[in-house]
């Protein structure tokens, strides 16, 4: 009876690898049919389209077109403006996968473009294809995959100009609707007029939180991104004319209930532009309280407008800001500098800002309207600048200032410059001070600035904002 129930189990598993494919197979040819149509919905830059599929057994072929929107090559001269490629895709279904080793699996595809109509443009390794992506999905549904790009170079048929981009390689999992993404290349160099542009060891880091058909279609969904470049240089034949080291974007998209916060911070180790150094810089900015379904709406008006007349495309945006103002603004959106920060050779400067609308209920006759602004309008700003610091920034400004406004300042001679120089600048600071916009706190200047109910506090000092306004 044992021997018997063994041969009953292997026929019955022997029946399930066969049937198998075939209904993984109808599967797979539904969703990719989905996802092209989606992608090439949501994405106004870009148009895909499923020109054929093929299903057998055990396996399918497919091919797509994928074109780009011509207005996004329109500022290089001599770049072909129909900007299109066909890309081949392969698909074994399982549950048994042979194709990329020995395992078990839904499917595995491989999806390439050979890109050779684009040769004439671009050069790269002749036995390569322009893109490559290989992947597969175990019996759970969750999903690993690589992509890689050769080496690319492009130089202008009608000047010197060219691009170098080095060989770029990614690879990710898609797991219980969250994509795990990450991507790198080397280098970044182009030449242009003679000047010269290189980027070193830049990173892509992407975690998404969306089904797939999000994804595709270009909607909102909470996600965490980062990306990097060790070095920026941009030279001419004669000098280093700009630089930075250490740059560092990092954002993030949060949703709670109907609202949603983004938060973007800019990190830089050094810059170094017009003989002057700049380091530990950071800027930390974050939109706050922002309705969710009023910002997906402009995202599907822009979809929908794309391409239209800029006059339509205007007043169709006007018309959504009157319907969406009410509900945009009721949500109390916030716009926050969490933080700011440089350090000079002469000092450093550092602060942070809030600026949010509240309560606001009903619109008035017109947005124009100071007092519905002045009423639910509110911030708060701090800035803190070191003395000598202050005193570089005030003597440049006096500097320029002179040079552009006072006629003979060049002529004259350099003891008689930097004394014109010393008197408007202790001007300057002495009325910052007296007028209370600064105060002195140690070997630092500090500003502290807030307005709410149509008065304006500075360092303790309170102006109605509409006195503040006219004197400015």
């Amino acid at each position: 009876m044992k021997f018997k129930g063994l041969i009953i189990g292997a026929v019955v598993a022997a029946a399930a690898l066969v049937v198998a494919p075939w209904w993984i197979g109808q599967q797979v040819e539904t969703k990719v049919t989905r996802y092209v149509q989606l992608f090439s919905e949501g994405q106004p830059t870009y148009h895909a389209e499923l020109l054929s599929y093929e299903r057998s057994w055990f396996g399918a072929n497919a091919t797509i077109s994928l074109s780009m929107d011509p207005a996004l090559f329109a500022a290089v001269d001599d770049m072909e403006s129909d900007f299109s490629m066909t890309m081949e895709l392969s698909i074994q279904h399982g549950p048994v996968l042979t194709d990329q080793g020995l395992e078990l699996g839904l499917n595995s595809w491989q999806l390439l473009a050979t890109g050779n109509d684009l040769r004439e443009q671009l050069s790269w390794d002749s036995e390569r294809p322009l893109y490559l992506q290989q992947g597969r999905v175990n019996l759970l549904g969750d999903a690993v995959f690589i992509d890689y790009i050769p080496e690319l170079q492009w130089q202008s048929l009608e000047s010197e100009a060219f691009l170098t981009l080095s060989a770029y390689r990614g690879a990710g999992t898609y797991q219980n609707e969250v994509l795990e993404y990450a991507g790198d290349f080397d280098r970044f160099m182009a030449v242009i007029e003679e000047n010269e542009i290189v980027m070193d060891q830049m990173a892509l880091v992407l975690n998404a939180h969306a089904s797939m058909e999000t994804l595709l279609q270009g909607q909102l969904y909470e996600n965490t991104a980062r990306f990097t470049v060790a070095a920026i240089e941009v030279s001419d034949p004669d000098e280093l004319l700009f630089a930075l080291n250490g740059l560092q974007v990092t954002s993030e998209l949060m949703f709670r209930d109907d609202l949603m916060d983004g938060v973007v911070n800019y990190e830089l180790a050094e810059m170094f532009a017009a003989g002057e150094r700049i380091s530990d810089m950071q800027l930390k900015v974050a939109l706050r309280n922002l309705d969710r379904q009023v910002i997906q709406r402009y995202i599907e008006q822009f979809n929908k407008l794309y391409q239209q007349d800029p006059e339509i495309v205007e007043e169709e945006f006007e018309l959504l800001l009157e319907q969406e103002a009410l509900a945009l603004l009721q949500a109390e959106p916030e716009f926050v500098i969490e933080r700011f920060n440089a350090v000079f050779p002469a000092g450093r400067v550092h602060g942070d800002a809030l600026v949010g609308i509240y309560g606001v209920t009903s619109l008035p006759a017109t947005t124009d309207d100071p007092d519905f602004w002045f009423a639910h309008l509110r911030g708060d700003m701090f800035t803190e600048i070191d003395k000598s610091l202050m005193d570089w920034v005030l003597e440049r400004y006096v500097e320029y200032s002179l040079l552009a406004m006072q006629p003979g300042y060049s002529e004259q001679a350099e003891e008689q410059q930097q004394t014109a120089i010393a008197q408007v600048k202790a001007q300057m600071l002495q009325g910052l001070l007296q007028s209370g916009f600064l105060r002195e706190v140690e070997q630092t200047y500090q500003s502290s600035v807030s307005f709410a109910n149509g008065e304006l506090t500075v360092n303790g000092q309170v102006m109605p904002l509409e006195q503040w306004l006219g004197a400015m």
